[in-house]
């Protein structure tokens, strides 16, 4: 969900409160999902503890699948733990950023080498209608933008026919959200560098085509730092602005 939508929840959701014993996930998988949108949406502050007895009371669901679930997201690199002092939000660092966006410049390369030998005429036209049906009309929020570029390129790396690279370059997205949420509130979609994307899919110039991509993600490194900066401020502002729960 978009973060700026985070700081003032009270009238959106007052009509949707369970009752007091219903239970806010009732399955493993969506209590899995809930709390990994907690994670990378920085519900927890860089580097905050988890209370787990409070967390655990806030969502109405018992300590093991819990423990069960936030072992699973630490494994993934969504949260951190320590030996006999918990779990722990991530910390915003620059040279994690910057590993995650050279390795995601990587595989997209590949994706799209891979795309321009397999995949058809009718697939690549399908992506580039896709772009054509969205919205351009200059009124899309940015978290609806980050999700619309996301999902382009999860389409794009989808042509090259290889489902452990797209879960992969699934993960790095979710790892580097919140850092591409705070930059899309001051960048427009690239409708014109996307639809380049397809035209070179579609004529196979494979080489041309993994070159463009390798441009169009490394064109953001330079604003990581900043992004981490203005990150820190926007965690520490909204979460002093609203209730903490589960801290």
């Amino acid at each position: 969900m978009p973060l700026s939508n985070q700081t003032d929840t009270t009238e959106s959701t007052e009509n949707t409160i369970p009752p007091a014993n219903t239970p806010v996930v009732t399955t493993a998988a969506k209590l899995y999902e809930h709390l990994k949108e907690m994670a990378v949406s920085y519900h927890f502050r860089p580097g905050e503890r988890i209370n787990e007895v409070e967390l655990a009371a806030q969502l109405k669901v018992s300590r093991t699948p819990l423990r069960e679930a936030l072992n699973r997201l630490t494994t993934e690199g969504f949260l951190t733990t320590t030996a006999n002092k918990g779990f722990f939000a991530r910390v915003l660092e620059a040279n994690t950023l910057f590993d995650l966006y050279e390795l995601r410049a990587f595989l997209e390369q590949s994706a799209v080498r891979l795309a321009c030998q397999r995949a058809t005429d009718q697939e690549i036209a399908v992506l580039r209608d896709f772009l054509l049906e969205q919205d351009e009309s200059g009124e899309i929020s940015a978290g609806e933008m980050l999700k619309l570029d996301e999902e382009f390129h999860f389409r794009l790396v989808g042509l090259s026919q290889n489902e452990e690279l797209l879960k992969t370059v699934r993960s790095i997205s979710e790892r580097i959200r919140f850092a591409r949420w705070i930059d899309w509130q001051s960048r427009r979609l690239s409708h014109e560098q996307h639809l380049h994307i397809t035209s070179l899919l579609a004529d196979r110039k494979e080489d041309e085509c993994a070159a463009f991509v390798l441009a169009h993600i490394q064109k953001h490194f330079d604003q990581i730092l900043e992004i981490i900066r203005g990150a820190v401020t926007e965690i520490y502002t909204r979460n002093s602005d609203s209730p903490r729960k589960a801290r």
